[in-house]
Order: structure tokens, then sequence, then C-alpha cells
């Protein structure tokens, strides 16, 4: 899948492929959480609308559902032997036209649409095949989106779906039209998880923000003119789609956390793995409320404002990891240096690799010389030549944190003249890994500059 973006914040121009590892780097201000906000907002936007591009309205359907408790859907596209057969290179053109208009990129990132007349989004290199029928026929199948508690079933020799709720609570549209397009096409684009840069403080104020919305709204209760003021457009907050998406993920956590995630299930080595990143573990007591418990302490149960930024960064990734991740996903997080200690930025960068090796597509934004060292180190070690085997025995790396250096996809955020940014692609080789010449450049200079100051006496 490879992404184009067009005069989007500071990007003139910025092209990249998204690999099962993808990392892009640079200096600040270069536009590296504007390509990473723009992907995960087209993925969230195909995941949740793309029943559009069917010309399904479900208006009728849901109709139907709630009066029946059962549902049978008609697909118009045409039965074949291998499967549904369609122009899937134009639905997802015009998924992109769609996307890039400007109320859904006003959207996700929360500002004017006057930002975005000129932006353009493009995704190619998908491959124009067949839905695979066999995936659904002759079986059933639970949607992949969170909350939604119904059977699918596709009959081949009808081209039709059926629909039966597992709970009399689902009637909702919305869980429909999921329902629906995460059937006909989530094996095309993979469901998106993002963490984002300002994770620790949805973390720590979102309770206080939620005490002050309720003020608020009892203030307006109460005084007719104060609900004219704030009831507007104007007074409306708005946050980016990325932010909209963690405050609801961590108001949803005492829900969430019933949930066991495949890694849980399948990878429990991985998390504790994680949980020494973390120091100790995430927990909901008997009165629904957040508590994090230190490895070095067990009996001690924290707040989560008496904890370290380091733990409060980590919260979302903990519960993506043991209660959310499905295969197939990706997790894009934005600079998962944020608060960690230089050996926590080595083993977050094993993580990585480790997800990668179990089905979930990764994609960091970073300023990391640690992170991708490391990564580097997981390349080498990947070959397997004996001393390299002797090496990583001593390190204890396990052949399942080792990085194929075709897995990954590197690029650097690179100024240009006249204005405007660009990325370019960071050659990546098996035997040195891979070559970000913005670190090392800084590194020299430092070490040239140290030495001249160490030395200058003599």
């Amino acid at each position: 899948m490879k992404v184009t973006i067009e005069n989007l914040g500071p990007l003139r121009k910025a092209e990249y492929e998204v690999g099962d590892l993808t990392l892009i780097c640079g200096e600040n201000n270069t536009g590296k959480t504007y390509a990473t906000y723009a992907l995960y907002g087209f993925l969230d936007f195909w995941h949740r609308e793309v029943g559009i591009m069917f010309g399904l309205n479900y208006e009728d359907e849901i109709k139907e559902l709630r009066k029946n408790r059962s549902l049978v859907l008609n697909i118009p596209v045409s039965s074949q032997v291998h499967g549904w057969k369609l122009d899937l290179r134009e639905v997802v053109e015009h998924a992109c036209r769609l996307y890039y208009g400007e109320k859904e990129l006003s959207h996700v990132f929360g500002t004017g649409k006057r930002a975005f007349s000129k932006t353009r989004f493009y995704i190619s290199g998908v491959p124009n095949t067949s839905i695979p029928s066999t995936e659904f026929e002759g079986k059933d199948v639970f949607s992949r989106t969170e909350g939604i508690k119904f059977t699918l079933r596709y009959d081949a020799d009808t081209s039709t779906i059926h629909f039966t709720p597992n709970e009399n609570s689902f009637n909702s549209l919305n869980d429909l039209q999921r329902g629906v397009n995460d059937l006909l096409l989530r094996w095309m684009f993979p469901r998106p998880f993002i963490v984002s840069v300002e994770r620790t403080g949805a973390a720590i104020f979102q309770s206080e923000l939620d005490i002050n919305q309720i003020a608020l709204l009892n203030a307006i209760k109460s005084d007719k003119n104060i609900g004219r003021i704030f009831l507007t457009d104007e007074y409306k907050p708005e946050y980016r789609s990325a932010i909209e998406h963690n405050i609801a993920i961590i108001r949803s956590l005492k829900e969430i956390y019933k949930r066991d995630s495949y890694i849980t299930d399948e990878h429990p080595d991985l998390l504790n793995s994680f949980k020494e990143i973390l120091g100790g573990d995430f927990t909901i007591n008997e009165l629904g409320l957040l508590k994090y418990v230190p490895q070095n302490s067990p009996t001690t149960a924290l707040d989560l404002n008496d904890t370290s930024s380091s733990v409060c960064s980590l919260l979302l990734l903990d519960f993506y990891l043991r209660h959310i991740a499905k295969k197939g996903d990706i997790l894009m997080i934005d600079e998962p240096e944020l608060s960690l200690h230089p050996e926590n930025q080595r083993r977050m960068a094993r993580l990585f690799a480790w997800l990668v090796n179990i089905g979930i597509k990764v994609m960091v934004t970073t300023h990391s010389d640690y992170i991708v060292k490391e990564l580097n180190t997981l390349i080498i070690l990947h070959q397997k030549k004996p001393y390299l085997r002797m090496i990583q025995k001593r390190e204890n790396i396990s052949d399942k944190e080792l990085l194929s250096p075709n897995s990954v996809k590197v690029y650097v955020a690179q100024r240009e003249d006249p204005g405007g940014i660009t990325f370019i692609p960071a050659k990546i080789y098996p035997q040195f890994g891979i070559h970000v010449t913005s670190f090392d450049e800084n590194i020299i200079e430092m070490n040239k500059l140290r030495e001249e100051i160490l030395n200058g006496g003599d």
C-alpha cells in the first residue's frame, strides 16, 4: 500500500509505502504527524463508510432488522466461482476522493476547512482481485468491530449476507453499516489503532474534562442565555480525530478491561516482555477505578495521577496489547520514545519487531536514535550467522524479536527548495541495518565538539 499526500500542512508532496514496520524520522515540524494522522483518518474512514461504495444506504435494512430480528442483504456485485468481482481500485479511488474532501480532513485534524482546499490524498498499490468469499462460505463469522455482537454468514449461491443478532441490543444503523463493511472489505486495509503524542494528557485529564463538561451542562440547563451561546458550532470543541480516539478508549477502559486480545490468548510471553517496559500492571478494581500496581510493590495500587509520566504514556498501548489487538491491525504510535529511558526505548524496538512477527503492522514517527539502532541490531541478527547467533544468545534476544529487512520501510522528512517538505526513503541493508543520516550527523557533530573541548588545551 503506497500513500501519496499533497499540500497537507508543511508537506508539499510526500510518498511512502506502508511496510510491516514503517518508520518516519526527521526534524521537528516536518510533517511526520500529519502523514501519520492522515493515514489513520483514511483507514478509520474506510472502516466506517466504505459500504457507501456499494450503494448500500441501510435505511430500509435497519427497519427490517428491528422488526424481524434478522436480515438478508443482497450484495450488488456479481457472484463468481472464486469470489465477488469488482474494480477494487475504482472503489479505493472513490474513497480517497470522498476522504480528502474538506469536511472529513477538517474532522481528522480538528481545524478549519479552508486549510485543506488544495490537499489531496491517494492510496495506490491495491490488488485488483476478487473478494475472497471462501473466507465466509459455509460458516459463521463475527464482526471484528469492537462492541458489535452478531453473526454474519455469506451464501455464495445467492450472493447474500445473512445477519443474526446475538443480543437484543443490536439495532443501530452504525452497527449494521460497520458490520457489512467489515465483512466485505476487512481484508483489504488494516484496522487502525493510534496512540497519539497527546496520550499522556488524555490519560491524566480525561476524568477532569468529563467533570467540567457535566458542570457546564448543568450551568446551561439553569441559564437559557448561556445555552444559546455554548450550543453553537462556534463554541464546539474540536480535537484531532486521533486524540478523540484516545479519549474514547480511556472513557471505555472499564468495558475494554473485560475482554482479552488474541495476544493475551496466544502470546502471553510478549505481554511479559512489555511488562518490563511498563514496570507493573494496570488493573480495574471492584469500584471500577483504574489502578497501577508496580512490579516491585505488588500490594500497592496507585491512581494514575500518582504514577510517572512514562506509565501514563504507556496506558493506551497496554490496553491495546492486552484487550483490543486483533491480527491484521496496524498500530500507529506518534513518538513511542516519549518519557522512556534509553533502555526501554530499546525494549520498545524489540516489541515492535515481535508484533510484526505475530501479524500486526506497526507505524511510528520517532526522534529516537536508540530505537533505530536497536532495530538495526535486530535486522543484522536476522542473518543468523553462527557468530551472530552467539551474540543473540548472550543478549537474550529471541527469534521472535528478529526483524527481516524486507519487512521494514523507513522515510526521512526533508526540506526542499523552494519551500515544502517531502519524504526520502532510507536505505536498509541486511548487514548494516537502516541508514538514517540525520541522526548520525548530529551524533558525529556532538562527538567532534566533545573531543575538541576535552583536547583543546593540548
